[in-house]
């Protein structure tokens, strides 16, 4: 599993892989996740950005750009079936910042909330990194390397991360950590105010509003 690099990085992507900064502490915008994934063996933080976007057109569009749009086609369908949202009148456009193409399945958590946040227009947490992988019936699975990249969000100045219930990862300074075993405990984490950290979140039929 790995994020491969599709043409040239800017220079927001060699600032996040050279120096500790600040800069994904900043307050996010409805629809803007960080993940962390790979880069062969090296924890990349990357920006998903989603728009879900209300259509009177009879055909819907679903645009992905650095993330396979069969992956997003799965990550509607999961969203719809577990959660009950509505896709069928929207077009939907998923973006990754700085010409990043991830293909391994670490960031889907963190596209399934970033497409929550934008349709409810709800920012996530500021200083949020999501990890985790989805399965069709909305669990959230153990990736590889959490240790890495939880140890990546640190340094960056990341504050809190919703990681895989049950991943024995370790506590690292600064950095509050939440524990989710389904999609649904994952939405009620991360748009509860202030962000429940510790035993597991309720909530399997949580819908944001």
């Amino acid at each position: 599993m790995k994020a491969e690099i599709s043409g040239a990085v800017n220079s927001r992507s060699h600032s996040q892989l050279e120096c500790p900064n600040e800069e994904f502490a900043a307050t996010s915008s409805p629809g803007t996740a960080i993940v962390a994934a790979l880069e062969g063996t090296r924890p990349l933080l990357v920006e998903i950005q989603s728009l879900v976007n209300k259509t009177d057109n009879s055909m819907v569009r679903r645009i992905a750009n650095g993330i396979d749009v069969n992956r997003l086609h799965m990550i509607l369908a999961v969203l719809e079936k577990r959660l009950s949202h509505k896709f069928g009148t929207s077009d939907i456009f998923v973006s990754v910042a700085g010409g990043i193409r991830v293909t391994e399945p670490a960031a889907d958590l963190g596209l399934a909330l970033s497409i929550v946040s934008n349709q409810n227009n709800r920012p996530l947490p500021d200083g949020l990194v999501v990890i985790g992988e989805l399965g069709l019936t909305g669990e959230v699975r153990r990736v590889g390397q959490l240790e890495r990249r939880l140890q990546e969000a640190a340094r960056h100045g990341l504050t809190r991360a919703l990681i895989p219930a049950g991943a024995r990862a370790g506590r690292h300074s600064g950095l509050e950590v939440v524990e989710v075993r389904t999609l649904a405990e994952a939405v009620s984490a991360a748009f509860s105010t202030p962000m429940r950290s510790g035993a597991f979140i309720a909530g399997t039929e949580v819908s944001v509003s």
